[in-house]
């Protein structure tokens, strides 16, 4: 028992060293990150009503940890995004929620080329990410929901490692808004997909 005892905490030293060694070889980078968007919003069953999408932008702060050794890379930023669909039949013209607090969270591989190494190094990214409406709350029959999922894929370019530039699709998990006709009992979804290009500025820390 007690051979068994020493096993465990040796483990678990070695274990916290390893993690801290990781931790101070890995990079660790911060800045600002600043885009516009353009929207694909997207409707089920809305045939009596135009579907547009209102274009944007998006602004905030990001982190980013880059592993010393490889190209794996992850990122996370907090966003404030605008953008939304708009819904157009005769007179009627109705905007859905237009703006957000921004949450993506990505997984990158960079692509590290021998020759440019500490110049330029592309890279694609995908992971979650969550879109918290805030702001005023349109009028119905539009039921716009405050809370958003979704997913993005992209590519960019990592330039001297202080600059990124990069271009990504976000899909929609889900729908984002319901509307209610009130000559119509059924419930149109609307989906908020939407391209984006950004630029970000980062820091060592």
């Amino acid at each position: 028992m007690k051979r068994f005892k020493k096993f465990l905490t040796a483990a678990a030293l070695l274990t916290v060293c390893l993690s801290v060694s990781t931790t101070a070889s890995a990079e660790w980078r911060y800045g600002v990150r600043v885009g516009g968007a353009i929207s694909t919003s997207r409707s089920s069953n809305l045939t009596d009503y135009d579907v547009t999408g209102v274009s944007g932008f998006s602004g905030g702060v990001t982190f980013e940890w880059q592993h010393p050794t490889t190209g794996w890379a992850a990122d996370a930023s907090l966003l404030y995004t605008h953008v939304g669909s708009k819904l157009q039949k005769g007179d009627f013209d109705n905007k859905t929620r237009t703006d957000f607090l921004h949450v993506p969270l990505n997984v990158k591989y960079k692509f590290h080329l021998k020759s440019t190494k500490n110049l330029l190094a592309p890279y694609v990214y995908t992971g979650p990410d969550v879109m918290l409406g805030v702001g005023k709350v349109p009028p119905m029959p539009a039921d716009t929901h405050r809370l958003q999922p979704g997913w993005n894929v992209g590519v960019g370019f990592d330039i001297i490692n202080i600059l990124q530039i990069q271009a990504g699709y976000r899909f929609s998990l889900g729908n984002n808004a319901v509307h209610r006709d009130w000559f119509d009992v059924r419930d149109h979804k609307i989906f908020n997909d939407y391209v984006s290009i950004s630029a970000a500025v980062l820091f060592d820390f």
